[in-house]
């Protein structure tokens, strides 16, 4: 998995909102093939990342 923080201001952080509607602060967790596997609007805790990367 590759973790990424993503500047919304910044052109590629542009087009990555435009891709997936979001805005901060949005957590999406995407497989290789560049889809999405989850997302969390908000803050999350540390147990809720865990329990979505099991799935």
């Amino acid at each position: 998995m590759l973790v990424l923080q993503i500047n919304v201001q910044a052109e590629t952080g542009k087009e990555f909102a435009r891709k997936f509607g979001s805005f901060t602060p949005t957590f999406v967790f995407i497989d290789a093939d560049g889809e999405e596997m989850w997302r969390s609007l908000g803050t999350v805790d540390a147990d809720q990342v865990r329990a979505s990367m099991r799935k």
